[in-house]
């Protein structure tokens, strides 16, 4: 194997000098000194810019120990051919400016200045173990960030509610924008999807931070009720939106109440407000010029609905209308699962689905709606199943009639 590693490149010099004699090959008279010629395959071009190794291949004929042709790196010894042959070299670990010439005693064949850039620089490599230090601690950095965003999100869920007084669904706005802006540069700005989730949810679920005055407009065969959220200033409260955006995106009225001196309360929706009585519509004036709320108490009304406790024989009605129309809807959603799963067992039955003529669908179709009739009206009149029903001890939550 070792005398092959030696004998390879000889064999192929002598080859490729034979290849130049049979194809007689011009050698230039600047390649030649006297009997001694050279042939450059390859050489460094004159200000040429390289990044790497280089290589100078070239042929001799007529070289000696006594006449051998140099290759001369930078003015120093690089290389002496003092035989014929083919010959190659690999000029490595060069940076930054050189000079290489090929010269005999009597004549420089070539010669050129070039410059070496360094190559790019590998890529830095850190063991495993730090890697996964490095993503352990950047695991928990990202997770104080979040909490410490999170945090921020309550604060500003409740100063957002405190703003509005109401709850109102164009106050979400912010805490979208906000989820909108971390999903847009999430590989820098994620921690704003923990902030705006929690600015959300603290608003929706924070306690609303107005006073509630209920208005009660009586007149003949009416009775209606008004709720009018107030803030400190005495200020209702009307909407939330932009198109207030005059009015920093609230619309606020000011309220005047005149001979307020009885009132009642009434419970909605779990809250306890304070509440007037007002007889007829003309004491209950809108100024929408103004941005004027004018409300006349009657407080002799007011004494007697108290009094009477017809507000709490109301309330007791509505919640009697609530429990009812909530049984209602229970029922209403059983029966149609009702129907439609005998609907559904009459066509697998009959196999409507699988007829071929149009008199044979018309008679199934016929018969199938029979039997669906003939079902409803065997069903028991009891309660449906799943509606829900009261309890046998519970008392009438209307109350008496009055």
């Amino acid at each position: 194997m070792r005398k092959l590693l030696v004998l390879g490149p000889l064999f192929l010099s002598f080859i490729f000098i034979a290849a130049v004699y049979a194809l007689q090959v011009e050698v230039p008279p600047n390649w030649r000194a006297g009997s001694l010629a050279v042939y450059l395959f390859s050489f460094p071009e004159d200000g040429g810019e390289y990044r790497g190794s280089l290589t100078i291949a070239l042929a001799v004929w007529n070289a000696r120990p006594e006449d051998p042709v140099r290759i001369l790196l930078d003015g120093e010894e690089y290389a002496v051919i003092d035989h014929e042959g083919y010959f190659t070299y690999t000029l490595k670990g060069l940076r930054g400016s050189h000079h290489v010439a090929v010269v005999c005693r009597y004549r420089i064949f070539a010669q050129a200045a070039f410059w070496v850039r360094p190559p790019p620089p590998r890529p830095a490599m850190i063991p495993l173990s730090d890697f996964y230090e490095r993503l352990r601690r950047e695991r928990e950095r990202m997770t104080w960030i979040m909490v410490g965003s999170t945090a921020l999100g309550v604060p500003l869920g409740i100063w957002t509610k405190k703003k509005t007084r109401i709850r109102s669904e164009w106050a979400l706005l912010l805490p979208a924008s906000t989820l909108f802006i971390g999903l847009w540069r999430l590989d820098s700005l994620y921690m704003l999807l923990p902030m705006g989730v929690a600015w959300a949810l603290t608003y929706v679920l924070a306690r609303e931070y107005a006073n509630y005055l209920g208005v009660f407009i009586i007149q003949v065969g009416l009775v209606e009720k008004i709720e009018l959220a107030l803030d400190e200033g005495n200020y209702a409260i009307l909407g939330v939106g932009p198109r207030y955006w005059r009015s920093w995106f609230i619309k606020r009225y000011k309220v005047e109440i005149r001979e307020a001196r009885d009132t009642f309360t009434f419970t909605s929706k779990g809250v306890v407000i304070r509440c007037v009585a007002v007889r007829g519509y003309e004491n209950y004036q809108v100024d929408d010029e103004k941005k004027l709320i004018r409300i006349r108490a009657d407080p002799a009304l007011s004494k007697v609905l108290k009094e009477s406790e017809a507000v709490e024989w109301l309330q007791n009605k509505v919640a009697d209308l609530e429990f009812k129309t909530l049984l209602t809807e229970r029922a209403l959603r059983a029966l149609v699962a009702h129907v439609i799963g005998s609907f559904e067992r009459i066509v697998r039955d009959l196999l409507v689905d699988k007829v071929k003529t149009p008199e044979e669908l018309r008679r199934r179709i016929a018969a199938a709606k029979e039997r669906l009739r003939r079902e409803l009206e065997e069903a028991p009149a009891g309660p449906v199943e799943g509606a829900g029903t009261p309890p046998a001890s519970a008392e009438p939550i209307g109350g008496e009639t009055r």
